[in-house]
């Protein structure tokens, strides 16, 4: 538990970053961008958990398919978080514009994702980080909604207002 929350605060500390050329145009843009990037974060760690730990601890699939598990499990908050950042692009005529936005996106989520990971992998031994990580995708603690629910993050509601706004666009 001590481990997922510190996954999470810093998660939640940098998952905001995201503040290229063209800001977003309300407080509801500005939290589904920050919802957004929060998803694309989880994404990237899980996607970092599977690509180390897979084959440190002897499991058969593949990264993709192990981050295709957690896009698929996560589908309804992922979704609208490529769609909210597909819709933002192109709002932003500027090509060279609309290129950092989308270089920033993901490079928040990066940074992010991997000091989160950097920080979990200081605890110990990969062999016994990677059994506990793994465990905590795979029981889906690590999906959005049990994230949040279980950490009581402030976002949740902005998660939920961004998967909402994903149905209806």
């Amino acid at each position: 538990m001590t481990r997922r929350l510190s996954i999470l605060l810093l998660t939640l500390t940098l998952a905001g970053g995201v503040r290229a050329q063209e800001p977003a145009a309300s407080d509801e843009a500005r939290s589904r961008e920050a919802s957004a990037t929060f998803v694309e974060t989880q994404h990237f760690i899980v996607g970092r958990i599977g690509r180390d730990c897979l084959t440190e601890i002897g499991r058969k699939e593949t990264p993709v398919e192990f981050q295709t598990k957690w896009q698929r499990d996560n589908a309804r908050y992922f979704d609208a978080a490529r769609k909210y950042l597909a819709s933002r692009l192109k709002q932003i005529e500027n090509p060279e514009a609309r290129d950092t936005m989308e270089r920033a996106y993901y490079d928040s989520a990066e940074r992010t994702g991997e000091a989160a990971t950097a920080q979990l992998f200081s605890k110990g031994p990969k062999n016994d980080i990677c059994k506990y990580a793994m465990t905590l995708v795979d029981t889906g603690s690590m999906n959005i909604d049990e994230f949040a629910k279980a950490s009581k993050l402030p976002i949740l509601q902005d998660l939920e207002d961004l998967a909402n706004w994903g149905k209806a666009h």
